[in-house]
């Protein structure tokens, strides 16, 4: 961002990174449902049978008060491989600007929440429903990133959801629509497996076994890595569910028209990124009739690698200004001027 250090960018990135690999709260399970444990190392992780699981979450109150605010909480949804721990950083600083408490969960299959089948869209949006009923949780600004941002939108476009539920959604760099996944989703799932199964030690040669990996994913990827044991290394969040459903990661379960969500919602996209693209955003804009399109200078990683900017956007957005001059309208371009090329 013009004008903007780089180095708060790079500290930010650094601490998200570092914040992950910390074990984080466990959210407590649902003692309606029935479950089993299986250890791993000296962690226990739930696997359970029942459609709707109860997620680990983080709370930041607002400011850094004690507040219990149940309106107008902001609730934060990760990516693939991704954790609440990614999005410590970013929480405090959201929760500080925006003056209301920030939720980051762990969506099913991540960080400390319970292993579970099926893990498609409409199972990971119950999960996330089921949590602001627990916490008694009403017109929420949903943010999601990503297969986080999937979530979201599937929960907002769910035809019995109770119209106080949220009261605005964000979307960063994902769109509405049914494509298949990247095959280095399963590459990854792929190199993962093999640390698991091929007697490595030490974070260092999971690192090194990696190495063809871009350094910033190999970086996240290995924050999912639990600390060594005698029976070698082990990943946080369970592979084998993940490569069985991966292909519904690149899945959305409503067709456009099908269902609609009339609230405001701003899709915030990476110019560098091609996940929204001038393909896709129409399909957005017949989901979601009050759509906001702005994008940042950034890849896919748009709340990491400018968090100033993304902060900025949210901010705005969810006090109704003007989104800021940093961002600029993605949408709005392409149809009056296309001098912006969506790719």
């Amino acid at each position: 961002m013009n004008g903007r250090p780089a180095l708060f960018s790079t500290v930010i990135q650094k601490e998200m990174l570092r914040n992950a690999t910390r074990r984080p709260l466990l959210g407590e399970l649902n003692p309606a449902l029935s479950w089993r444990l299986r250890t791993v190392h000296s962690g226990y992780y739930r696997t359970l049978s029942s459609r709707a699981v109860s997620l680990a979450f983080e709370k930041y109150p607002a400011s850094g008060s004690l507040s219990s605010e149940k309106e107008g909480a902001l609730v934060i949804l990760h990516g693939l491989f991704g954790s609440k721990q990614n999005w410590r950083s970013l929480s405090k600083l959201l929760a500080q600007r925006l003056g209301t408490d920030v939720w980051a969960l762990d969506l099913r299959n991540h960080g400390t929440s319970p292993h579970a089948k099926p893990m498609d869209y409409r199972s990971m949006a119950d999960d996330v429903h089921h949590f602001l009923d627990q916490q008694e949780l009403k017109r929420v600004v949903l943010l999601g990133h990503s297969m986080g941002g999937k979530v979201a939108m599937t929960l907002a476009l769910t035809p019995s959801l109770q119209d106080d539920v949220l009261s605005q959604l964000i979307v960063e760099d994902t769109a509405p629509g049914r494509g298949s996944i990247s095959e280095e989703f399963l590459h990854y799932v792929d190199v993962m497996s093999e640390i698991e199964t091929g007697g490595f030690k030490t974070r260092k040669e999971a690192d090194r076994h990696l190495a063809k990996t871009d350094p910033a994913i190999r970086s996240f990827l290995l924050t999912n890595l639990l600390p060594a044991s005698g029976s070698g290394l082990k990943f946080r969040v369970p592979l084998d569910i993940i490569r069985n459903y991966i292909g519904h990661i690149g899945d959305f379960p409503y067709t456009p028209h099908e269902t609609t969500f009339a609230k405001q919602t701003l899709l915030i996209k990476g110019v560098k990124s091609s996940y929204v693209n001038r393909h896709n955003i129409p399909t957005a804009e017949a989901f979601f009739s009050d759509l906001k399109v702005q994008a940042l200078d950034t890849g896919h990683w748009v709340h990491a690698e400018e968090p100033r900017g993304f902060v900025d956007l949210v901010a705005n957005f969810t006090s109704q200004q003007d989104l800021g001059p940093d961002a600029r309208d993605e949408r709005s371009l392409w149809h009056r001027t296309r001098k912006i090329t969506l790719k």
